[in-house]
């Protein structure tokens, strides 16, 4: 994972900024690298511009099966990350249930 901040730039310019970044390591790395066939670990990539962009909503939706009413309820996020299988004591809050279906 990897995060910076720019001076007068918003969250589109740092994401065009880490793909060209990405893209850059790639060509240096392989300069005959084919970036609309990308194989990482057995799984090949598209990694021609534009990528896609998604909101942290949608992502949750895709990748986590969260709709955005239970990603905004600490009450519901906490029964959906139990049902997961996830650790939940009377400790738990939003944020950590958050981070954990994020980070997994």
């Amino acid at each position: 994972m990897i995060e910076w901040y720019r001076v007068n730039a918003d969250y589109r310019d740092v994401m065009n900024d880490f793909e060209n970044l990405f893209i850059k390591i790639l060509k240096d790395l392989d300069p005959k690298v084919d970036l609309r066939e990308w194989i990482y670990q057995g799984q090949k990539y598209d990694l021609s511009l534009p990528w896609p962009r998604i909101s942290v909503a949608e992502a949750f939706n895709k990748y986590c099966g969260i709709d955005t009413e239970t990603l905004l309820d600490e009450k519901k996020l906490l029964e959906a990350g139990k049902s997961k299988g996830y650790k939940i004591d009377k400790s738990t809050n939003w944020e950590q249930m958050f981070l954990s279906n994020f980070s997994k």
